[in-house]
């Protein structure tokens, strides 16, 4: 087909899966522990369909997939799920203004103290399905060498199924509590790269997300800098920034999530696009008292694939720092980040940092099809999803939290055999409202990935994952450690046709009431892609 016209791909599959499952659980009541133990085979059914549109003006992404899962002993446990996600991309303006939307269905824990690896054949009824909606419209002015120009204004949708079949007596999951819609926008508007004078930049951005059973919240902030230069090398510095968040009839918590300040300082620049600022700061906190101190950043770019920043400020609850590495070369990949602010975890889904190390075809099931982009800028394509390792750190609780997360991910992708990922997540987040028991809470995840080429059509994969989840209260803290290892062997058998043979175990220890568990699968798939 012509450009214009656009060229369509439909790609339906089937797959089908034979699970052999040996699992034990202990638990105590009172003083006498209580154990179970199941021997099960599963069969699970998953058709599938995606779709790839794409033309000059417009690009569409789909995905579809719904599995069916039967149990020969237990038939109560079946289960079926509905997942999907449809992109679409529309150029309005030629390399100006686009408008991109999103809609998806995923199903995941509803509440990690559930068991943080349940899936559709252990622990299906801890599931939930969670729906998001995010469209966004987004402008910038076509030649950015003199002023630079970004707007953008959007829309989310968040919301979690009304059931849960689990029993959620140990849980902080509520029905109805992970509903929220959120809108807002954001201005940039500064000197472009060219300008040979004054340097300016301003930032403006408000959202306001409503949430269904809680009060509303909006979060606004604006910043501007002013860079003068003294010399080839050297600029004073000055800028300024407010942050609120808001929350509606509480007004007392609003003012201490409110924080202003200002600075003045020296900027060093040792290659064209590096720097150095120190700044001497004036900063407050909602009604307290002004306090000083002294702050700066370090954005280093070395490379056109590679980059380091790191500021080091205050917000609303003292010391603040920020760091983003990026490291690309033809092999290796490196990226390291630490973040700490306030806000809801429907909205840190969509902004918070993610160790995503590859990207995948939408309908990859893991990541042997996948490559590992060496351009730090890198661009989705259509019918591309980026492969996401990360720990579980957000739940299904739309509280506003302060929280700080850090992550650091090691790629390696020789682009014939050997795929690798190494990864280790860190958060932690302390409940601001008051509204639940136990949702202050630390995690920390540590991953490993990798796929071998054993021959043109045969791979071996294997995983391993660990994380512990910490969450904190008066009476005593409880601490889930969970594990998973997994080993299994992907075989092309002809253009269409694939098979797949393995071995998982899952473990689950916990200090709550003696929970311990653990389960032990054989699989083996065949897979058809028509």
């Amino acid at each position: 087909m012509t450009a214009n016209a656009g060229d369509l791909q439909i790609k339906p599959a089937m797959s089908v899966d034979y699970y052999k499952v040996d699992s034990k659980s202990t638990s105590l009541t009172g003083s006498e522990q209580d154990e179970i133990k199941v021997n099960e085979q599963v069969i699970k059914y998953t058709p599938s369909l995606a779709m790839v549109y794409e033309s000059r003006k417009l690009n569409i992404s789909s995905y579809a997939e719904y599995i069916k899962t039967q149990h020969k002993e237990e038939a109560e446990t079946d289960s079926e799920f509905l997942n999907y996600n449809l992109t679409t991309d529309l150029e309005i303006l030629a390399d100006a203004l686009n408008w991109r939307s999103t809609i998806s269905k995923s199903h995941r824990v509803a509440d990690s103290r559930l068991g943080s690896f349940s899936d559709e054949i252990v622990g299906s009824e801890n599931l939930t399905g969670v729906t998001n909606l995010q469209t966004d419209l987004t402008y910038q002015i076509v030649s950015q060498h003199q002023l630079n120009l970004l707007a953008n204004v959007f829309y989310r949708q968040t919301e979690a199924d009304d059931t849960v079949e689990a029993d959620l007596t140990d849980s902080n999951y509520s029905v109805n509590n992970f509903d929220t819609s959120a809108k807002g926008g954001s201005v940039t508007l500064g000197s472009g790269p060219l300008n040979q004078g004054v340097g300016w930049n301003v930032n403006m951005a408000v959202s306001q997300s409503d949430r269904a059973n809680q009060e509303d919240y909006t979060q606004s902030s604006f910043s501007t800098d002013l860079d003068i230069p003294l010399s080839s090398s050297f600029g004073w510095v000055l800028n300024a920034r407010i942050d609120k968040n808001k929350i509606d009839n509480d007004t007392a918590l609003s003012d201490g999530l409110s924080y202003r300040e200002y600075g003045t300082g020296l900027r060093w620049s040792f290659t064209r696009e590096s720097y150095i600022n120190l700044l001497a700061y004036r900063s407050k906190t909602g009604e307290q008292e002004t306090q000083s101190y002294i702050g700066g950043e370090i954005n280093w770019i070395p490379s056109s694939r590679s980059s380091l920043m790191f500021s080091a400020n205050r917000n609303q609850f003292g010391e603040n720092y920020q760091l983003d590495v990026n490291q690309n070369s033809r092999f290796f990949k490196t990226r390291a980040s630490y973040s700490e602010g306030v806000d809801i975890n429907s909205r840190r889904q969509f902004v918070s940092g993610v160790v995503g190390s590859f990207v995948c075809p939408i309908e990859a099931i893991d990541f042997t099809q996948c490559f590992q982009p060496t351009d730090p800028n890198y661009q989705m394509q259509p019918g591309e999803q980026q492969f996401d390792i990360i720990g579980q750190d957000i739940e299904l609780n739309d509280e506003v939290v302060k929280f700080s997360s850090g992550a650091l991910s090691l790629g390696y992708d020789n682009t014939r055999k050997l795929k690798l990922n190494i990864s280790y997540v860190y958060s932690q987040q302390r409940g601001l409202e008051g509204l639940s028991v136990g949702n202050d809470r630390k995690t920390q995840s540590v991953t490993l990935a990798a796929s071998y080429a054993i021959s043109p059509k045969t791979r071996a994969v294997a995983n391993l994952r660990r994380n512990e989840n910490t969450y904190e209260s008066d009476a005593g803290d409880r601490v889930d450690k969970n594990t998973s290892l997994s080993f299994f062997i992907n075989k092309q058998l002809s253009q269409y046709l694939s098979t797949q043979i393995g071995v998982s175990r899952r473990e689950r220890d916990s200090n709550a009431a003696g929970i311990e568990s653990y389960d032990t699968r054989f699989n083996a798939q065949i897979s058809y892609q028509y």
